[in-house]
């Protein structure tokens, strides 16, 4: 009988999404949840400084490169 075997030699892979905020108003808060492998959730907000979808998508990035959670 035959066995597969994992042996993990293959590339790292990254999971991409597009999102893309609408009816932007100044002070509305946008929140991205994300899940790890093991089952925990961290999260990153924003608050729109500016009733535009660049400021929303440019701080959300932000919060996400300030982020110490190895998900980033």
């Amino acid at each position: 009988m035959a066995w597969n075997v994992w042996i993990g030699g293959g590339p790292a892979l990254s999971q991409e999404e597009t999102y893309t905020p609408a009816n932007v108003e100044i002070g509305d808060t946008f929140t991205l949840t994300f899940t790890d492998d093991f089952g925990d959730t961290v999260a990153v907000s924003f608050v729109a400084t500016a009733a535009t979808v660049a400021n929303v998508c440019t701080g959300l990035v932000a919060a996400c490169k300030a982020s110490a959670h190895p998900v980033f």
